[in-house]
């Protein structure tokens, strides 16, 4: 058990809302097999799982993190290959391991039910543990991912010219603000190089029973930005449309990570669904 460095971010890097003093954090490993599963966990209440994408790791949530935990328990986990997590046997970036690796780091923390979010390539864990394990999902949020949930219409829009064109152009960095891009490449850099060379095959091959999601109860947040190349907010806009209980918030001159971007109106967005 140690304090890790999120309990001592300086307040200029909280976002509003954070509690005067961050709990301790709890950090460890779940082991499944010869795999190693690096986790960080807090604060206490309701377990808020927050799931990175491919460009982080759990230290990418260091603007979410003390915010949320002044009233939820907040877990944070590298998925294999990322960060601190093994990959031995060499399934890192598989959506169907993701969804298993949560669920087993779920009974490791002793957590019955939880609100998970993900952004980006975390969308596909989140949204496939979400639809296997219905009755353990409090919330589900999708930020900036469709999360393995498509309909041909998104299909097709994504293979137009006008969005091959606008993936061409699109930010360098994804970040438009220059501290914030340096903070995220720094972040980025401790963990090793992105394990598959075919992430993207493995993540847009595998897809998610949309049928079932429309019949869920779950409530769904869905979080983009208006210069979102990766998936863009036209896109969000049709999965909305084909969900029931999901609700859609763009956040202004956001890109693919107004998490890191813009932590303050997406804590806002986030925590307003999770009290919902």
């Amino acid at each position: 058990m140690y304090r890790t460095a999120l309990a001592i971010v300086t307040a200029s890097l909280l976002s509003a809302g954070a509690a005067a003093q961050v709990p301790e954090t709890d950090a460890g490993f779940a082991v499944f097999g010869n795999e190693q599963i690096y986790y960080e966990s807090t604060g206490s209440g309701d377990a808020v799982v927050l799931s990175h994408g491919a460009g982080g790791s759990h230290a990418i949530w260091m603007h979410q993190t003390p915010v949320l935990a002044g009233k939820y328990r907040v877990i944070t986990w590298d998925q294999r290959g990322w960060g601190k997590s093994t990959n031995t046997a060499g399934r890192a970036g598989d959506p169907n391991t993701a969804v298993e690796d949560l669920g087993r780091l779920l009974d490791h923390l002793g957590v019955d039910k939880a609100h998970v979010i993900g952004q980006s390539m975390g969308g596909w864990a989140v949204a496939g543990f979400a639809l296997r394990h219905p009755e353990r999902t409090l919330s589900l949020t999708l930020a900036n991912t469709y999360g393995g949930l498509t309909t041909e219409a998104m299909d097709a829009f994504m293979t137009t010219d006008e969005i091959q064109e606008r993936q061409s152009r699109g930010r360098p960095s994804d970040i438009a603000d220059p501290v914030r891009a340096f903070q995220y490449r720094q972040i980025s850099r401790l963990a090793p190089p992105r394990p598959p060379t075919d992430l993207g095959e493995r993540l847009f091959g595998a897809g998610w029973d949309l049928e079932a999601a429309r019949k869920s109860t779950v409530p769904i947040l869905i979080v983009t930005g208006p210069h979102d190349w990766i998936f863009p907010p036209e896109m969000m806009r049709m999965l909305d449309a084909e969900l029931p209980t999901s609700r859609l918030v763009e956040i202004p001159e956001a890109g693919h990570s107004p998490y890191f971007e813009f932590p303050d109106a997406w804590n806002e967005a986030v925590l307003e669904h999770l009290g919902g």
